[in-house]
């Protein structure tokens, strides 16, 4: 078991309330051992699975998980489900492309929407800095027309091949 194993073991038992009785019998009765200190790799998966599936699998809040990567929503602004949809759209778009782009996701979701909102875009922990939740709806459905346009090339092409 690793140290950053034995910590979340740890942790997840002290989540769910248990002392050291509970944890020594939730591994008896997982792997039918004793101590953690017995544990095979696979055993430590089962009991940190098991303290997973009796935590709702939610273990640890986004915001702890990585701090610098967590941005909680701001009323008005984009939604997180929106990013996702954009950039969902953006590896649809890719799919089409003739040649592979040297340009990043980042980059070229920056550029789309500095084109289609004229608002000021850049790669990076700034990319949705001004980007409100009615011009993400205007950027998502330029997306979809981008790649309906791209399905209708593709088409093209392979139908004149």
């Amino acid at each position: 078991m690793t140290a950053s194993q034995r910590k979340a073991m740890f942790g997840m038992c002290k989540q769910l309330g248990m002392n050291e009785d509970d944890r020594h019998a939730l591994v008896l009765g997982v792997t039918g051992k004793e101590s953690t200190r017995e544990l095979t790799d696979r055993e430590t998966d089962d009991v940190l699975r098991e303290l997973r599936k009796r935590l709702g699998d939610e273990t640890v809040p986004p915001e702890k998980r990585n701090p610098k990567a967590y941005r909680p929503e701001v009323p008005g602004m984009i939604t997180n489900r929106q990013k996702d949809k954009a950039f969902a759209l953006l590896y649809d778009l890719k799919k089409y492309d003739e040649t592979p782009s040297e340009i990043s996701d980042g980059a070229r979701m920056a550029g789309i929407i500095r084109k289609e909102l004229k608002i000021t875009a850049y790669e990076g922990d700034y990319l949705w800095e001004w980007v409100n939740a009615e011009a993400a709806g205007k950027l998502i459905e330029a997306l979809k027309g981008y790649v309906r346009t791209a399905e209708r090339k593709a088409k093209g092409r392979s139908s004149n091949a």
